[in-house]
């Protein structure tokens, strides 16, 4: 695209304002963060069993995981988002009579089963906020529930040792799950009542670059979500470190990196994702070091922790514009089965390697480097694809950015009619009947907006605005 053409087209700064967050996404919102929470105070590695020495029960832990990972593709994959969301209420119901039931019954046949079920419940919870998340959000939301999501988890892990003594009764962990619970009755019955309001998705083209995004997840999810937090687990166990709050330390880092480099200096998503990937492997390289001091293994957890926090909002933040913005149930459906997949890949890899650590790290550098060998073919497809001009946008549906970047050309509303429906296939002559203006003045706008977007016809108008032409 001739350079003249793309003088208006740079990201115009970031919209990531906290007005932006609507009162009616605040259930969806709120689902989102309170949905990680429960999975990272129980289910992944990097929650309970790292700050709560949670290794007890452990191999039920894998298995629990393992359930809510196949529920979930199976529900995004078997039925549509007007269906299954509406319903979580009933599975959120039955969590809290698992919940009831597990007071009653700590061990035995009976207590397993109520785990498996409340473990298969989560499946179809995380799927209704995945999709509340990935499609009705806009990206302001999608991003702070993002930073909320990453980090309240781990603050109330922090706490655990804190409170957990002064409490009687219920355990610190159960009034955190019951507390989840609660809050999620009411987003789930929001959820029912609001039901018509459930956008369904259809199977809009995509761009085949798209997909290189499944890439990008799998580098974050399995190794920031999994391979990371299970190798300092055992760094842990081996040196007898609090490695939790220098990785508590660097996952706060990494959220007001987050934070400030969006906000104060626009940077664009890629760039962070190479330095979450930097700092991953600066972790890996330091932990195949351990004989050479405490300081070492400190590092390490600082590194892990800010790489995941930054890995981790900008992937999801990443992947939620782009589902949106993509409209293709076919691409949403295969994100959600192929993330399971990259976890069971996670977790499958260091459960076979066992307690090699030096391989496991090893190998992960080697798969880290190979990600920035190819970084620059991703990044291309990032800004072929305008990904992170829409990464600035305060939403990514047709009309909003459509109007967002006519109205950021300096063009007036009417011209910016007049573009809309040229883009659309009318003639001039059918734009002036249709905006019921005559033809020398429908003329008159025309020439006024192609001389305000710098070109000279009808075809480069398409070229410029192909982005939104359905």
């Amino acid at each position: 695209m001739p350079a003249r053409m793309t003088s208006f087209l740079k990201s115009p700064g970031a919209v990531l304002n906290l007005r932006s967050i609507r009162r009616a996404s605040v259930p969806y919102f709120a689902g989102w963060v309170i949905i990680f929470t429960w999975l990272y105070c129980y289910f992944l590695p990097n929650g309970r069993l790292l700050f709560v020495n949670g290794a007890e029960g452990e191999s039920y832990g894998r298995a629990a995981t393992y359930i809510w990972l196949i529920v979930c593709p199976l529900i995004t994959t078997l039925s549509k988002a007007d269906r299954y969301v509406p319903k979580t209420i009933y599975s959120v119901i039955l969590a809290l009579l698992c919940f009831a039931g597990l007071l009653a019954f700590k061990t035995g046949a009976v207590a397993l089963l109520l785990q498996i079920a409340m473990a298969a419940c989560v499946g179809h919870i995380f799927a209704s906020c995945g999709y509340g998340f990935f499609m009705i959000l806009n990206n302001t939301e999608k991003f702070y529930s993002m930073v909320l999501g990453i980090g309240l988890p781990k603050v109330l892990l922090l706490l655990h040792p804190v409170i957990a003594q002064h409490l009687h009764g219920m355990a610190y962990a159960d009034w955190v799950l019951l507390g989840c619970l609660a809050a999620l009755l009411v987003c789930s019955a929001f959820f029912r009542k609001e039901k018509a309001d459930i956008p369904v998705v259809g199977k809009a083209p995509f761009p085949k670059k798209a997909w290189s995004l499944m890439a990008m997840v799998f580098l974050v999810l399995a190794f920031n979500d999994v391979v990371a937090p299970l190798v300092l687990v055992a760094l842990k166990e081996a040196s007898g470190m609090p490695l939790e709050l220098w990785y508590f330390g660097g996952i706060a880092a990494g959220l007001f990196l987050v934070v400030f480099l969006q906000k104060g200096f626009k940077l664009n998503i890629g760039l962070m994702l190479n330095i979450s990937m930097a700092l991953l492997a600066m972790g890996f390289v330091i932990s195949i070091a351990i004989k050479e001091g405490e300081q070492a293994l400190l590092l390490a957890a600082g590194c892990f922790g800010a790489a995941y926090s930054i890995g981790m909002v900008n992937i999801y933040y990443l992947s939620g514009f782009m589902a949106k913005k993509l409209r293709n149930l076919t691409f949403y459906r295969v994100g959600i089965i192929l993330s399971a997949v990259y976890y069971f890949f996670g977790y499958g890899t260091v459960h076979m390697l066992g307690g090699a650590l030096p391989i496991i790290s090893i190998v992960s550098v080697c798969v880290v480097i190979l990600f920035f060998v190819f970084s620059p073919l991703f990044l291309r497809s990032l800004y072929e694809g305008e990904w992170i001009d829409d990464s600035y946008r305060q939403d990514v549906t047709f009309e909003s950015r459509l109007k967002t970047r006519l109205r950021e050309a300096g063009l007036s509303p009417k011209e910016s009619e007049v573009c809309e429906l040229l883009l659309r296939g009318y003639t001039l002559r059918q734009t002036a009947a249709m905006l019921n203006i005559a033809y020398p003045t429908a003329n008159t706008y025309c020439t006024a907006l192609y001389r305000k977007l710098s070109i000279n016809s009808r075809t480069e108008l398409t070229i410029l605005f192909k982005e939104f032409i359905d």
